[in-house]
């Protein structure tokens, strides 16, 4: 009933869930933990879960899971795949009690968020750029702007000018002949 119920739920979700001891020996694992870290399930019984991370990540998992609190803890590690190739993940982990003290595990993978995150950090900086663009555009157009003003001023006095000139010149004529 209920069990069956949770072993075919635990064995369906899109999420990894291992089962370790805490030397980090998996007791049991799915068949999504199976596909994240790229070996065949029946190969990862038994094997170290520490083992299975990045070259100095083993010791911070391990001693997450050693020490992990009763309401559990999380952290993100590269899964190493055998190939070379490595997946980040997030663990959650919480520890339990069957036959023996155990933790349970949930392994998430990040490539997707990962890859929006890089994805978001690339459209803010195109933005700030565009943003720095833009306000040089408008700097310009502030300078362009200043000058034609200057320039329609300069007009202005340069014709004032012009008519005082004509109008003496006209007085000039008139009164003088």
């Amino acid at each position: 009933g209920a069990d069956r119920g949770y072993k075919v739920f635990v064995e369906t979700m899109s999420e990894g869930a291992v089962t370790v001891v805490p030397e980090g020996t998996i007791l049991h694992c799915n068949e999504q933990f199976a596909v994240l870290s790229g070996r065949p399930l029946n190969k990862l019984i038994g094997q170290c879960l520490y083992d299975m991370v990045a070259p100095g990540e083993n010791r911070e998992l391990e001693t997450m899971i050693r020490s992990c609190p009763y309401d559990g803890d999380r952290g993100e590690f590269l899964l190493k795949g055998p190939k070379g190739a490595s997946v980040p993940i997030q663990v959650s982990a919480r520890p339990a009690v069957l036959e023996m003290p155990v933790v349970c595990i949930v392994v998430t993978d990040l490539r997707v968020q990962k890859k929006m995150h890089k994805m978001l950090e690339e459209e803010i900086a195109r933005r700030v750029i565009a943003e720095d663009e833009l306000r040089l555009s408008h700097a310009e157009l502030e300078n362009a702007y200043r000058k034609l003003m200057k320039e329609a001023q300069d007009k202005e006095v340069l014709e004032e000018r012009l008519r005082q000139a004509q109008k003496m010149e006209s007085l000039g004529t008139l009164t003088g002949g």
